[in-house]
């Protein structure tokens, strides 16, 4: 049997009095540390130094077999150090340098000899192009200010100078009164003026001609005026419209009213007072008659038409007598009826018409008036 009892086995006491090895389970000499002492606490390092205390290998930051080492800057860096190699370094590679990277990503401080930031414009703007202006205001490049949009049109920065009306600066310091190249009707270097009256006249565009608003007499606003006989009259002339004109309205005429107040004479083409009727009354209605009498309305005429004359209806209702050539009573029968047919017979009596006597009545058969003969019974004038 071999030291762990096994027949015929491998096992054997190593040199630590331990058997090992066959089917014992223990590797032989396994308890001896790194120096060769049976059960003794020497062991090898991370630096496979036996009894080693772990630096012979160790890196700046004391890691066996570490990463870490001292950088450009004497700084143990990188492996477990945590710190970064070289980060002592500025932009500009200086140690523990100033110099850093400005808003333009430029590296400057430091001893680069450059200004932080110095590529940026008077805005902020990296390579831009704003600059301060004459009146030290920050423009141009990205501000949306127009360079020197704080001076004046006089070249005064926060003047007050504008450009007028008429396009020429005025006001502030520039000595020229705004729109005073403006006439009175507010045209640029126009030609209109304030007339006697005080309006704006002539020019370009007024539309009104220069003392249009005085009257006849002068006067501004005034009421005079030319009357239809060229005189200036009425308001302050002193003379009355039209009053040199007639009662025809023709100027310095000669027409008059007369005594019928009818303007007469002159160029009226009315002879004066011939309104008067023959009594002397103004339109009335007195006129002579055919016979020369005033308002005698032809009673003097007879008939006939005849004045003063003896004509007279007779009893027909004819005018007869006087002048008529006809005899009183001509149209009427030997009866007296007008236009009546009674008429003289062969007897010399009146007969027929309204007489009711036959024509000849006085008459015998024999034809003798107012005979004896007559009719026998034979029937013969006897």
């Amino acid at each position: 049997q071999d030291c762990n009892g096994d027949c015929f086995g491998n096992a054997f006491l190593d040199d630590c009095g331990v058997c090992s090895g066959g089917n014992s389970g223990h590797t032989a000499n396994s308890d001896q540390d790194c120096s060769g002492e049976c059960f003794g606490e020497t062991i090898i390092d991370e630096c496979g130094v036996c009894g080693g205390d772990n630096t012979s290998c160790a890196d700046c930051y004391g890691t066996p077999n570490g990463d870490a080492f001292l950088d450009d800057c004497g700084v143990c860096s990188g492996g477990l150090s945590d710190h970064e190699a070289n980060s002592d370094q500025d932009c500009n590679g200086l140690c523990f340098g100033n110099a850093s990277i400005d808003d333009c990503g430029e590296c400057t401080g430091g001893n680069t000899g450059l200004v932080e930031n110095y590529l940026q414009d008077c805005n902020g703007v990296c390579n831009g192009t704003a600059v301060i202006d004459d009146c030290g205001v920050c423009s141009g490049g990205d501000t949306g200010i127009i360079p020197n949009a704080d001076q004046d049109c006089n070249g005064d920065c926060f003047g007050e100078a504008f450009v007028d009306d008429c396009g020429v600066c005025s006001e502030g310091n520039s000595g020229h009164i705004a729109n005073s190249d403006q006439d009175c009707n507010g045209d640029c270097f126009g030609t209109a003026f304030l007339d006697d009256c005080g309006v704006c006249s002539e020019g370009n565009s007024s539309g009104h001609i220069a003392n249009s608003d005085q009257d006849c007499n002068g006067d501004c606003f005034g009421e005079a005026f030319v009357d239809d006989c060229g005189v200036c009259s009425e308001g302050n002339s002193g003379h009355i419209a039209n009053s040199d004109q007639d009662c025809n309205g023709d100027c310095f005429g000669n027409a008059f009213l007369d005594d019928c107040e009818v303007c007469s004479g002159g160029l009226s083409d009315h002879e004066a007072n011939t309104d008067q009727d023959c009594q002397g009354i103004c339109f009335g209605d007195a006129v002579i008659d055919d016979c020369g009498v005033c308002n005698g309305f032809n009673v003097n005429k007879d008939c006939n038409d005849d004045c003063f004359g003896n004509a007279s209806i007779d009893d027909c209702g004819e005018c007869t007598g006087g002048n008529t050539g006809l005899v009183e009573n001509y149209l009427q029968d030997c009866n007296g009826v007008c236009n009546g047919t009674a008429v003289i017979d062969d007897c010399g009596v009146c007969s027929g018409g309204d007489t009711g006597i036959i024509p000849n009545a006085d008459q015998d058969c024999n034809g003798d008036c107012f005979g004896e003969a007559f009719v026998d019974d034979c029937g013969v004038c006897s």
